[in-house]
């Protein structure tokens, strides 16, 4: 099949998509007036000093009806399921080499009011085909898109599931590409994203996440963001990847844009949810050796920060109230 035919055909493809979608160019409101600190360089070397080298690897969500949201991120989103106990309500998805991302176990009460949590979870494609399929069958099925933004760093599209949990999905761009700041921050966009050219790649060939899609990072509503940055940079050890502001903090390990990112746009001061409330239940870590092990139990300890070992993990909950796990 020739090029010029496969694009025909592609173009018929877009005309069957709801048009207020396909040519969408809306960027997230994700990037609300927030102030950047004026801090000395010593400041800001010492915020983006760097003492571990986790990285995410999953989270778990605790959901009203635990099989119908699997449901629709199997049937609507693309993940495969690995395990399952239906008795037990609990469903863990991921990608095609069964790496489970994604925990659902249920609910003991509804989300009625503003708590700590889950802003998204991201989930990073290395394919731009696998990109542009998922998003032509989110289209094709009207899920609840919210936008599409160009961050410089990656090409974004976010929407949210039937439990009002909000998810993005998104493309690195090129490390080179990436604009650094006069400190060694990476500096990120919020423009829109003309997501045509990856629909026009739409293959036939993608039957859901591929091998390569990965846990990319975590954004979260914190309370209080100077002690979310004591807490994920001095406790966990990451590094402030972005220039820090009043209101957000992103962290990273190695030379990462972000693994995780804070706001504290509509919860600064909100309650910490309470054990088993709809919504986030836990984040999910990987540490790369026992020395980063041993570093975040030191850290504990002195901070008088009470957690749990075994084997396999460790929990704890952070400044805001969430659950966090790191796997040894």
């Amino acid at each position: 099949m020739t090029h010029i035919r496969r694009r025909l055909l592609s173009l018929v493809l877009l005309s069957f998509l709801p048009i207020t979608h396909v040519f969408a160019q809306t960027s997230v409101p994700f990037a609300h007036a927030s102030t950047v600190l004026d801090l000395s360089a010593e400041e800001h070397a010492q915020r983006q000093a760097q003492e571990t080298a986790l990285t995410p690897v999953g989270y778990q969500l605790n959901a009203m009806k635990p099989s119908i949201l699997a449901d629709f991120y199997i049937h609507l989103l693309g993940m495969h399921l690995v395990e399952a106990d239906e008795a037990a309500d609990y469903y863990a998805l991921g990608n095609a080499a069964g790496e489970i991302l994604l925990e659902i176990f249920p609910a003991t009460a509804p989300r009625t009011s503003q708590t700590s949590g889950l802003y998204h979870g991201a989930f990073l494609f290395d394919s731009e085909v696998e990109f542009g399929t998922t998003l032509a069958h989110l289209l094709e099925n009207k899920a609840p898109m919210h936008g599409y933004s160009d961050h410089g760093f990656s090409k974004a599209a976010y929407l949210g599931d039937i439990e009002g949990n909000s998810i993005e999905i998104y493309l690195d761009t090129p490390t080179g590409s990436w604009q650094i700041d006069e400190f060694g921050y990476t500096q990120g966009g919020n423009e829109a994203l003309d997501i045509t050219p990856y629909l026009l790649q739409r293959s036939q060939d993608v039957t859901g996440f591929g091998e390569g899609v990965t846990m990319g990072h975590f954004h979260l509503s914190v309370n209080n963001i100077e002690e979310s940055e004591w807490f994920y940079g001095e406790v966990l050890g990451l590094a402030q990847s972005s220039a820090p502001t009043s209101d957000t903090a992103f962290f990273a390990t190695g030379d990462y844009h972000h693994y995780l990112g804070t706001n504290s746009w509509t919860s600064e001061h909100a309650p910490a949810p309470s054990a088993g409330l709809q919504g986030l239940r836990a984040t999910i870590w990987q540490a790369s050796s026992s020395d980063d092990i041993a570093y975040i139990m030191e850290q504990l300890d002195a901070g008088d920060i009470s957690y749990e070992e075994n084997d396999q993990e460790l929990s704890l909950l952070d400044n805001s109230g969430l659950s966090v796990i790191i796997r040894k």
